[in-house]
């Protein structure tokens, strides 16, 4: 390992270890225990190697083998001491919990010396610092893990434990400190500073010059501008061209988008590859060759050095050989890959540096979550202690985002990440057998901390699992416990995961965690597999464990053992559908800060004591209950509560000053919070539940609040005349059923969204409800929904200018309501919904709306939704000129709506399912209407819809006209399910082009042979009294048919009704004919075939869906114009025309037809190559 990479991981393993417990409560615990001058005297020694290795260290550290030895020593005191830290801060915590210092006066017990470790040190060890080192932070270790039982406190031990890991550190600091200090002074002798020689060489070349400068590799942007500066000498056209790994410096100093540089393509990659290893395409290397190549990811650099071992010998032995080596193994020179990626690493602060590191234990290609690897890096202490405002999960992803910027990690899917391959061969290079992923095989590096441990017969034999059989009885164990023998020694063991292959997640595969010897000093233990619950006992020995993975176990429920892991910060539970219960005694956990579970499965809220937890972060529902234990005061330590907060039960709290016990103003990070009274529940008066909820005001930073079972005449304070939710943008106010009056919440300056339902008692919503004064109501309201209000009777807005923002509105089920604000004026002549997009209003049978809907001045209107329920009238009118789709929908009860339609240009939608009719004034004084915004008016006039759909049994003659008559204009207009349509008059669609009848059984009569006769595409099914209307409209006589022209050319029908003379005649422009779905027609009469010879512009001619045609037109082959042929799904078809096809046909399509009609008609196509045959 590279020094400069081994001081990056020790200095920022040292810098978490001193951050971690600098100023904390820790010290004054161990002032108390007697260990004051001890633990000064180690946070002294930490805090200076730290300052010596950020000073001379990281990436300026001399190549010394000395100082590599040096640091070597140092990484294991430093896991020492911050084993010594962690153990001294369980003990403090132990004591918090079981209450040792009220009983014995703060005094520690002393019972097991023997478990706490012994690191007593010889006096003859001291004068070789580097056998004392190693043998320092052996010893630290030695005998944990020896008993299952909850170690006691020694304060000798521990007393002796720190003064010798502080000797240890201030000896071999001393020396990596000398070291350092000579290599600079010889480093500031051999080099001169010639930078501003460089410049002035640049600018004479550059000068009046146009130029391309590529900045390789830039990794700082600060002094961008400076470096810049003597670019600007050069002529205009010039071009800098920066390559960088890091995302943000790309941001700062491009002028054009970032491209993103991947690995060569397969091809390109391998004729370089070729090209360096001295071998050609044909080579019997070649195979070998390939795989390797494959290793290398596309990399230019790493096929470069790998060639450069290759080309030496080119035996197949030799290939074989770096086949199974990485390529961080090699030794390399400086301008080879991992050199150069080292570099990359040396960038990045300490902190991010150890953070990489840790990823090692991943194998290539491993997919992980932020998630993951956030709690990982914590369970290891890789994160410092975050300011008042964070957490240790925020300061985790901004080191997860600034790896992600520099490129160390890839996004491969949402929410999942990689290592890049490369990039992963750097972090086994850094980590130097530290991290290692394992199937099982041995040996183990001696200086392992973390393994990942995969799935193999390797790991079987090991005696990590046995397999059952699939009918689930059980195998013979194949347990070889010597095996174990290389894990149980590696005293600073840190990290176990176990994979989740599919091998071990396979149905009736069992781990069986044997040893209950482990060492103790494991801070991660990732078991994703189905342990039982008296394998787990060993878990209690793993005092320092923080992250505690479970998933997908069978356990129905957990052992007490985990109650006494008091540093454990993460549960992962996820998938344990056995698991019901948490153990009661978890709320000793002080340092508990995350259960992840699965989504509904709130295992928190039957723990009692909850409030013990004060490290928790998130508890997303507490019920309060009369029990102890569950009080609402359970909540008032709980202060870095975040995200979202459900309260219920609280009929189970006694009056304002109990409420105030939670403390719910406290809770800053809190977001979401749902204050919530059980239905039905008689417990509390109204009045008592008004001091309820008044102790229970927020923090202003809640975003969203929900209100549900209040039965309380009035709102509480914080909510009405001292409002103070100033950051609250969604509220929902639910079954609040005795709120007589509504708080002014036009005050409110950020909501977007207000629900207000279910409130049986109030009837009136007036001017209190938006603001007062000058002060504009409801400024960022986007969403306002009103909902089942059994006795609202009257919404009325004053003059004031409301909801400027408001794009929705929906008012259902309020059966008493007559009025609601007016859409169309205001005194100022100011629009009260200027925005409004959407209306949906449902079930209000006494809402008259005739001059409350009007609304000229809505110029962004999209789509209305309104179901009509008894004597409701609907004007649609003015300004809807941006109306995209209008639904009328009615359950039940006698109808007497009026439709006004008028100036929706564009609408493209009519959908009216009313069950009755509907009385309809279409507005024939078609005056320009005003609008709030002109200008967007006068735009939406220069256009409409080209496509409108008429949809409904509720469109009768007179609505259709009503719509048609608006100016709507569109080229295509498609009317379907309207059963009491009659007649249909196009003369209003001056750009129609095509037209669509479906399903309008009573349709019998046409108007305006003008408008039929520029239609280009008509279809008409289930309409079988069009095909006379056309007759008629088109002429009665047939000395007249020659005076008609029709520009029709595509005209698709279900009846060959429509092959008469008078009618085809006139298409002389039709060009496709097709016949889809007549299942009377058999064949076809002497009449229609003449009929169908009258088409003399018929290029395609189709029969589709004609179940029961037996035969063709015997005359088919006298249209001379057919080029096309379709016969689709007509199985009782058995042959062609005895009489042959068209000459000019180009092509034949038969597809669901009888066999014997294929075999004819692959005969005809085989004899003429004027047909083109497809069978599909």
């Amino acid at each position: 390992m590279d020094v400069a990479a081994a001081a990056g991981v020790v200095g920022g393993f040292l810098q978490v270890v001193f951050d971690k417990y600098y100023g904390s409560k820790l010290e004054q615990w161990a002032a108390r225990s007697g260990l004051h001058g001890d633990f000064l005297s180690l946070k002294n020694q930490l805090h200076m190697v730290r300052a010596m290795l950020e000073a001379g260290g990281g990436g300026n550290a001399p190549h010394n083998d000395s100082l590599r030895s040096l640091i070597v020593e140092l990484k294991s005191a430093a896991y020492a001491a911050d084993n010594v830290l962690d153990e001294m801060e369980y003990y403090r915590l132990k004591e918090l919990v079981e209450d040792t210092s009220g009983r014995d006066g703060g005094a520690p017990s002393s019972s097991a010396r023997q478990v706490v470790g012994r690191i007593l040190v010889p006096a003859p060890l001291l004068s070789n610092p580097f056998k004392r080192a190693r043998t320092g932070a052996d010893e630290a270790l030695q005998g944990q893990g020896a008993d299952t039982d909850t170690p006691n406190f020694d304060q000798d031990a521990m007393s002796s434990k720190i003064k010798s890991i502080s000797c240890c550190l201030e000896q071999i600091a001393g020396m990596v400190r000398r070291i350092i200090e000579l290599d600079k002074l010889v480093s500031m002798a051999s080099l001169g500073h010639v930078q501003p020689e460089v410049v002035r060489t640049l600018l004479r070349k550059i000068e009046g010059k146009r130029f391309l400068i590529v900045l390789d590799d830039v990794w700082v942007s600060s002094h961008w501008e400076k470096l810049c500066g003597p670019f600007s000498a050069g002529m205009s056209g010039s071009m800098v061209l920066v390559t960088t790994r890091q995302r943000k410096i790309a941001k700062a100093m491009g002028t054009f988008d970032s491209l993103t540089l991947h690995g060569l393509h397969d091809n390109e990659f391998w004729a370089f590859f070729l090209q360096c290893t001295n071998i050609t395409e044909d080579h019997s290397l070649a195979r070998i060759g390939r795989k390797i190549a494959l290793k290398l990811y596309g990399n230019p650099l790493a096929a470069k050095t790998m060639g450069r071992f290759l080309s030496e010998n080119h035996e197949e032995e030799h290939w074989c050989k770096f086949l199974n080596r990485n390529i961080w193994e090699l030794k390399q020179e400086p301008d080879d890959v991992m050199p150069v990626l080292l570099l990359s690493y040396q960038h990045l602060p300490l902190s991010l540096q150890r953070c990489f590191t840790y990823c090692a234990i991943f194998p290539r290609g491993y997919k992980f979550t932020e998630q993951e690897l956030i709690f990982a890096w914590m369970a290891q202490g890789l994160v410092p202690t975050p300011g008042e405002d964070q957490t240790l999960e925020d300061v985790g992803k901004e080191y997860l985002n600034e790896l992600l910027s520099c490129s160390f990690f890839h996004i491969i899917e949402s929410g999942h990440y990689m290592i890049p391959g490369l990039l992963h061969d750097l972090a086994q290079l850094v980590a130097e057998g530290e991290f290692q992923a394992t199937n099982g095989k041995f040996p183990i590096s001696v200086e392992a901390c973390h393994l990942y441990i995969s799935h193999s017969d390797h790991a079987r034999d090991m005696g990590l699992c046995h397999p059952l059989d699939c009918s689930g009885i059980q195998m013979k164990r194949r347990i070889q416990k010597n095996s174990w023998a290389g894990l149980l020694h590696l005293k600073n063991l840190r990290t176990i995961m176990f994979s989740a292959s599919s091998s071990i997640w396979s149905p009736g595969s069992e781990v069986v965690f044997v040893q209950s010897n482990w060492p103790s000093t494991i801070r991660l233990l990732s078991l994703p597999c189905t342990f039982r619950k008296e394998q787990l006992a060993a878990v209690s020995n793993f005092i320092h464990l923080r992250y505690l993975d479970l998933r997908w176990s069978r356990l129905e429920e957990l052992p007490e053992a985990v109650c006494k892991l008091y540093l454990l910060q993460v549960l992962n539970i996820k998938h344990c559908p056995c698991l019901l219960h948490l153990p009661p005694r978890i709320a000793n956990l002080l340092n508990f800060e995350h259960l992840i579970a699965d989504e509904g499965k709130h295992l928190l809220t039957g723990v009692p004591c909850v409030g013990n937890m004060t490290s928790l972060l998130l508890l997303d529902k507490f019920c309060v209950r009369k029990t102890r234990g569950f009080d609402i005061g359970q909540l008032k330590r709980l202060r870095n509560l975040r995200g979202l907060l459900k309260v219920q039960n609280l009929e189970n709290v006694d009056g304002n000053e109990e409420a105030a016990k939670a403390r719910l103003s406290d809770k800053r990070h809190l977001t979401e919070l749902w204050l919530s009274w059980s239905a039905g529940s008689c417990v509390q008066e109204p009045s008592e539940q008004y001091h309820v909820l008044e102790g229970l005001a927020p923090h202003s930073n809640v975003s969203c609040l929900h209100i549900t079972g209040y039965r309380g005449s009035t709102t509480p304070s914080w909510l009405a005349s001292n409002l103070s939710l100033s950051s609250l943008e969604y509220l929902y106010l639910d079954y609040c059923s005795e709120l007589e009056i509504l708080p002014p919440l036009g005050l409110l300056p950020h909501l977007r969204k207000l629900h207000i339902v279910n409130m049986h008692a109030l009837r009136r919503i007036g001017s209190e409800f938006y603001s007062s004064g000058q002060v504009v109501g409801f400024p960022c309201l986007e969403g306002l929904f009103i909902k089942t209000m059994p006795e609202l009777e009257d919404w009325n807005v004053d003059d004031s200018n409301v909801f400027p923002s408001l794009t929705s509105l929906t008012v259902e089920d309020c059966p008493k309501l007559s009025r609601i604000p007016s859409f169309l004026w205001s005194r100022e002549n100011k629009c009260w919904f200027p925005k409004l997009g959407k209306i949906n209003i449902k079930y209000c049978p006494e809402l008259v709306l005739s001059e409350a809907l009007l609304i000229p001045r809505l110029p962004w209107l999209l789509d209305i939704d309104i179901q009509i329920w008894g004597q409701t009238v609907i004007n649609l009118r003015g300004g809807c000129l941006e109306v995209s789709e209008i639904n009328a929908n009615t359950s039940s009860g006698p109808i007497n709506a009026v439709l006004q339609l008028h100036w929706l240009k564009h609408v493209s939608s009519f959908h009216i399912w009313a069950q009755d009719s509907l009385s309809v004034h279409p507005c024939k004084q078609k005056t320009e209407p005003s609008a709030c915004n002109s200008e967007h008016m006068v735009n939406s006039l220069q256009t409409s819809a080209e496509k409108v759909e008429v949809t409904g049994y509720g469109i009768t003659d007179e609505l259709l006209s009503a719509i048609l008559e608006n100016e709507i204009c569109p080229s295509s207009l498609s009317i379907s399910d309207c059963p009491q349509i009659t007649s249909l008059d196009l003369s209003p669609l001056r750009s129609l082009k095509s037209l669509v009848i479906h399903n309008c059984v009573s349709l019998r009569k046409l108007f305006d042979r003008q408008y039929f006769t520029a239609l280009r595409d008509l279809e008409v099914t289930n309409a079988s009294s069009f095909a006379e209307a056309w007759s008629e409209l088109l002429g009665s006589r047939y000395a007249e048919w020659g005076q008609v022209t029709t520009s029709l050319e595509s005209l698709t029908v279900d009846s060959t009704l429509f092959l008469n003379s008078p009618l085809c005649a006139v298409l002389t422009s039709l060009k496709k004919l097709t016949i889809h779905s007549d299942f009377r027609v058999t064949s076809l009469s002497r009449q229609q075939v003449q009929a169908l010879l009258l088409l003399t512009s018929l290029q395609d001619l189709g029969f589709i869906q004609c179940c029961n045609l037996h035969s063709l037109p015997s005359e088919l082959h006298k249209i001379y114009t057919l080029k096309q042929l379709e016969i689709d799904s007509c199985p009782c078809v058995e042959s062609l025309p005895n009489n042959g096809l068209p000459e000019k046909l180009e092509k034949l399509i038969i597809r669901g037809c009888n066999r014997r009609l294929y075999t004819g008609a692959s005969m005809m196509g085989s004899t003429s190559t004027k047909v083109h045959l497809v069978d599909r």
